[in-house]
C-alpha cells in the first residue's frame, strides 16, 4: 500500500492562485477508493471545476489500478447529474442516514467500475 500514497488524498482547483475547489480521494475496502469531498465555491459552481475534479480523481485512481470509486451524497443535492453523467450509478440509498440540527437525510450511494 505504499503507492497508495501518490494517489490517495487532497486535490484542488486553482483560479488566479486562490483555492476554488476541492476533491478528497480515499482508500476504501478491498482496495477501492471513495470520493470524500467534493467542494466548489458557489461563485465558481456550474463552470466545470467539480467536473474537472472528479476526472482527475479518476484519472489518478485508473492509473493506479484502482477497481472502482464510491461516493455517498445527500438525496436532492444538485451535483447529482454531474456524477451521472461522469459514469457513477446508483446503488443505493440510506433512508434518514444523516442527521443534524436541519433535519434527517437520506444518503444515495454511488458507484464508477474503473476496470
Amino acid at each position: 500500500m505504499d503507492h497508495f500514497s501518490e494517489i490517495f488524498g487532497f486535490y484542488g482547483a486553482l483560479e488566479n492562485e486562490k483555492l476554488v475547489g476541492m476533491i478528497s480521494l480515499q482508500p476504501f475496502e478491498n482496495g477501492k477508493a471513495q470520493i470524500f469531498t467534493l467542494y466548489v465555491d458557489p461563485a465558481h459552481r456550474k463552470k466545470g471545476v467539480g467536473s474537472s475534479l472528479l476526472a482527475h480523481a479518476l484519472l489518478r485512481a485508473s492509473q493506479f489500478s484502482i477497481p472502482s470509486i464510491k461516493l455517498t451524497v445527500i438525496a436532492g443535492n444538485p451535483a447529482i447529474p454531474m456524477y451521472e453523467a461522469l459514469g457513477f450509478k446508483r446503488t443505493h440509498e440510506n433512508k434518514g442516514a444523516l442527521r443534524n440540527e436541519n433535519g434527517v437525510f437520506d444518503e444515495l450511494v454511488f458507484q464508477r467500475e474503473l476496470s
